[in-house]
């Protein structure tokens, strides 16, 4: 109906523009330039939403509970970190093209083989797998989606079941957080330490 459709994107939006806050948040710290291509990417995912909703795919999915709070955290220092990877990168390119395509490199190849490690880990790691899947967002989206297939090891063969994998995912959700927020924080210091002097270099002027 009407309504319910209304109802669902006033949801879906309110889930954006607050991860985009906080991950704007996160960057009060850092130029700018960064705070503004987070809400770019929020306000363009905002006008995608109506047509998405409207004419996308409609599927039923039943996701554990806790996802709420699981992938946020999660996802909002993994953005973090790949938005202080571009800015680190402008910084060293004079031209914002290489800089692009170097952080999709980089974010790429990184994301890429940990979400397959973590995928890999999660289904096969009896115990310790749930801890792991969390790595990645996109291994942890898949096991809070479809936990008996991700987490397949651990549900099926432990003595805990389910109930076991959602407290190490939980577990593995805040580790995977602290560990994305110390390279965030860890590239933020390298980029201020070193403002002044890459920006001498790339004016000529050192």
């Amino acid at each position: 109906s009407l309504t319910m459709t209304v109802f669902t994107l006033a949801l879906k939006g309110a889930l954006v523009l607050s991860l985009a806050g906080a991950a704007a948040h996160l960057l009060r710290r850092a130029p700018a330039a960064a705070r503004h291509a987070v809400w770019v990417a929020a306000f363009v995912a905002l006008l995608a939403l109506p047509a998405l909703t409207v004419w996308g795919p409609h599927v039923e999915i039943a996701v554990l509970p806790e996802s709420i709070l699981l992938a946020p955290l999660v996802l909002i220092p993994f953005v973090a970190f790949c938005v202080m990877v571009g800015l680190q990168w402008s910084l060293k390119s004079k031209g914002s093209l290489s800089a692009v395509i170097a952080t999709v490199a980089i974010v790429g190849v990184v994301s890429g083989t940990v979400g397959l490690c973590a995928w890999n880990a999660g289904a096969s790691l009896p115990g310790l797998g749930p801890s792991l899947a969390p790595l990645s967002p996109a291994s942890l989206v898949g096991a809070l989606v479809s936990p008996e297939t991700a987490l397949y090891e651990t549900v099926t063969g432990s003595t805990g079941g389910l109930t076991a994998a959602r407290i190490a995912l939980a577990i593995g959700a805040a580790i995977s957080a602290g560990l994305y927020l110390a390279i965030v924080y860890g590239i933020h210091a390298s980029v201020t330490k070193n403002f002044d002097m890459t920006v001498r270099k790339l004016a000529g002027t050192s």
